[in-house]
């Protein structure tokens, strides 16, 4: 893949074997939740996009006694080309969009599920916009996942030019229980009636902080 990471099939896997057991944070996601997710399978499928190494950053925010301060952010940068109709229509179709979080703790997978509709309104006007190979999500107010800004650029089918960013914050965000089991996954996914994904691992060599308080790393390795 010249430039390319190529996904490890045992960081995928790693993802489903339970090595460290966590108990649930104060205001993270319900269980009950987790196991109702649609978005997000339970663990990333083989064959997702990948990034240029080290041009995936993901910076997850939680603090405890403030929840309306939590945060997470992530940005896959110079991705693996990418046609504009792998996105969909999120303007006036219809597909599944979501960002998912996975690590390797015994935890229910994902971690957490941004699901972001398709269409609506925000503030007075569309949600969803669109400028060739440009989609770009915007509500002033979070989303019922937190989620108030995606950007989705295809780069028009060009190596390295595609790139997608996802911002989320607020109460309702409710960050998983930090720090998360090393190799740790955001995905993102599109479902149209056929599948697309953007993948990116995050283990050892990249991780700035994995604290009780922030996990924030760069990758592909």
């Amino acid at each position: 893949m010249g430039v390319f990471v190529m996904v490890r099939i045992s960081s995928l896997l790693a993802i489903a074997v339970a090595l460290v057991a966590a108990p649930p944070a104060a205001h993270a996601q319900p269980e009950d939740d987790l196991a109702m997710s649609t978005a997000c399978p339970v663990m990333p499928p083989i064959g997702c996009k990948a990034a240029v190494i080290r041009k995936a950053k993901i910076k997850i925010k939680d603090v405890t006694d403030k929840p309306h301060k939590d945060s997470l952010s992530w940005s896959f940068k110079k991705g693996a080309a990418t046609e504009t109709s792998e996105f969909g229509d999120p303007v006036g179709g219809s597909p599944s969009i979501a960002g998912c979080l996975y690590d390797s703790s015994a935890r229910p997978q994902p971690l957490r599920e941004l699901v972001i509709a398709p269409g609506g309104t925000c503030n007075g006007k569309p949600c969803w916009t669109s400028k060739n190979d440009k989609f770009q999500f915007k509500s002033k107010v979070p989303n019922a996942d937190g989620v108030v800004f995606a950007k989705l650029i295809s780069g028009e089918g060009e190596e390295t030019q595609s790139k997608i960013l996802l911002k989320a914050k607020g109460e309702n965000l409710m960050p998983p229980l930090l720090p998360l089991g090393l190799p740790a996954t955001m995905m993102f996914i599109v479902n149209d009636g056929t599948e697309s994904c953007w993948i990116v691992p995050y283990d050892t060599f990249g991780i700035d902080e994995n604290s009780e308080d922030m996990f924030k790393a760069k990758g592909p390795q």
